[in-house]
């Protein structure tokens, strides 16, 4: 938050109040076609259309005087923006209720910079699952409001009405469109490949998981068609990096490791057959002796060069399903060299289940190598890795990844699947409720792991690619 961001804020109230095309969009309540209590404009870069309460914004472009903000708020908020929505409340009636901006060209951890003109209003956030007291702000002429992180996901923000006399209040949120790639469009930039089920776990590849929790799967792809997908798999991964704009001297531990991308086969019609594979999730369903998979989510993890090491963790700390019934494919992108390799697991922790650590971090690097040394626990590794080879752990399984060495990045596509009939458990701390959130949305405790993003991969009896 940051009080008084904007020096020349009148101005800019008066400009945008004159030089605004103010239109009055409609919504469907109960049936009923009405109009929003507020005035809006929708700008950005060409392509950033935007869909919200089931309406289609297309683009105006950019003014001198939106450019310019825009720019100014990136630098505050150290991120880019390539669109803004603008409110005009003309009146203490004019408001908006309770929402989160998580559509999903937002992408899962969207950064929105709101600046605020005009006459004060009062700003709630409250937290989705009640846990918390809302949130109070009376937002003043040239505040500057950045809300990053798992905030769309856990909380709801709104702008109450007033009785009192207000004068008009305009109000820029700064968003960054994370959707370019329409199915069919440039993104799907691919020859149609099929990655057919024409391969199965081996037994000794299924004795390995079942002992030890992991296992490498080599070439469960070709090199050619790796080739075929990573050119879409890296181009989206750059882009849609929640933590790819983090200033060097603000970079935590976990932005040092790796660049996250998540949901990648929402946005891809490529990415997307590459994530529903029936190879891949055959070999998944046979590594956990399940009839079927479903997917929970995909996500790109490209450690950069001369990126920083992952720390120990166990992947089922973030997840509100059980960690036993759930397993992670690591893809190589491209070859990587021994001296960075894949990733180094403590051989047979699947079978402690969840050994009580702390999320990715410094801590949970002293805790879980603690917990290593005084046990005595074997750790293994997989070496150097040729695009296409996979390794697969499961999800209590302890693991961690050395430092990146080298000048090149080295880029890696994983998919993590659940055994069909999984149920989703009460979370127990917030990195499962944001998980709940993202990947099972519209699910409670005791529901199927089954919504609409959860497509079952694989089943008794398929025996092609599922679409």
């Amino acid at each position: 938050m940051s009080r008084g961001f904007l020096a020349d804020a009148d101005e800019h109230l008066a400009g945008l109040l004159v030089e605004t095309p103010w239109t009055q969009g409609e919504i469907t309540v109960f049936g009923q076609r009405r109009p929003i209590p507020r005035l809006e404009a929708w700008y950005g870069d060409p392509g950033c259309t935007y869909t919200y309460s089931g309406r289609l914004l297309e683009p105006l472009p950019w003014t001198e005087r939106l450019a310019d903000l825009r720019d100014r708020c990136a630098d505050a908020a150290d991120t880019a923006f390539d669109s803004v929505l603008v409110n005009r409340y003309r009146t203490g009636d004019d408001a908006v209720g309770w929402h989160s901006d998580d559509e999903p060209e937002l992408g899962q951890r969207p950064v929105i910079a709101s600046l605020s003109l005009g006459a004060t209003r009062r700003f709630r956030l409250r937290r989705r699952d009640r846990s918390h007291d809302p949130v109070v702000l009376d937002l003043e002429h040239g505040d500057l409001l950045v809300m990053r992180g798992p905030t769309q996901a856990l909380w709801e923000h709104c702008l109450t009405r007033t009785a009192r006399p207000v004068g008009e209040r305009v109000n820029l949120t700064f968003r960054w469109i994370v959707n370019p790639f329409p199915t069919g469009g440039e993104g799907a930039n691919v020859d149609p490949v099929e990655l057919q089920p024409d391969r199965a776990a081996t037994p000794d590849e299924i004795r390995c998981f079942r002992e030890q929790g992991h296992v490498a799967v080599r070439s469960l792809a070709s090199a050619d068609e790796v080739a075929e997908f990573a050119p879409s798999i890296l181009e989206a991964a750059d882009l849609l990096a929640w933590n790819r704009n983090v200033p060097p001297g603000e970079q935590g531990t976990y932005d040092r490791a790796f660049h996250q991308a998540i949901g990648l086969c929402w946005h891809d019609e490529a990415i997307r057959r590459f994530v529903f594979a029936a190879r891949f999730a055959r070999v998944a369903a046979e590594l956990l002796g399940v009839d079927g998979v479903r997917l929970y989510h995909d996500q790109a993890l490209v450690k950069r060069a001369g990126g920083g090491a992952t720390p120990w963790h166990q992947d089922a700390y973030y997840w509100p399903v059980d960690g036993g019934s759930a397993i992670t494919m690591w893809m190589a992108m491209a070859d990587i060299p021994p001296e960075v390799g894949s990733m180094v697991f403590a051989d047979g922790t699947h079978l402690r289940g969840d050994m009580r650590g702390p999320a990715i971090s410094d801590e949970s690097e002293g805790y879980f190598a603690l917990l290593i040394a005084e046990g005595a626990l074997p750790t293994s590794a997989h070496g150097a890795m040729q695009a296409g080879d996979a390794t697969f752990h499961e999800g209590w399984t302890l693991h961690s990844a050395g430092p990146n060495p080298t000048a090149r990045d080295r880029p890696a596509m994983t998919v993590i699947y659940v055994a069909d009939g999984t149920t989703v458990n009460e979370p127990e701390r917030d990195e499962q409720r944001l998980d709940l959130a993202l990947y099972l949305p519209g699910a409670v405790p005791g529901d199927p792991v089954a919504t609409e993003r959860n497509p079952l991969l694989w089943g008794s009896g398929m025996g092609e690619i599922a679409s």
